[in-house]
């Protein structure tokens, strides 16, 4: 009885990770993690680390950004913008200060 229930207890684990999974992006921000729910089903984000995100990152998951800014969470909407800029401007400062090849 006891590896049946085991094996019990492992579909129910999967069962509720693949759950939150497709309704859920978990999304790793320098003030750590937030659950934000998703307006698509679907496994492709459902867990992101935005801590180093540029506009560019962005813009290659715009679900992701609209699902973010449609939430009620304005810690984490703040959180995003602020390191987005943050991560750009260093970017660019990067391009612009290495030595011409």
């Amino acid at each position: 009885m006891n590896k049946f229930s085991t094996f019990l207890f492992g579909i129910a684990l999967g069962a509720t990770l693949m759950y939150v999974g497709l309704k859920y992006h978990v999304v790793r921000a320098t003030d750590g993690f937030h659950m934000v729910a998703k307006s698509k089903a679907e496994l492709g984000t459902a867990y992101v680390d935005v801590r180093n995100y540029t506009a560019n990152d962005w813009s290659e998951r715009l679900q992701l950004a609209t699902d973010i800014a449609n939430s009620d969470n304005d810690a984490l909407k703040e959180e995003v913008a602020e390191a987005t800029v943050n991560n750009s401007l260093d970017s660019m400062w990067q391009e612009f200060s290495s030595p011409i090849q």
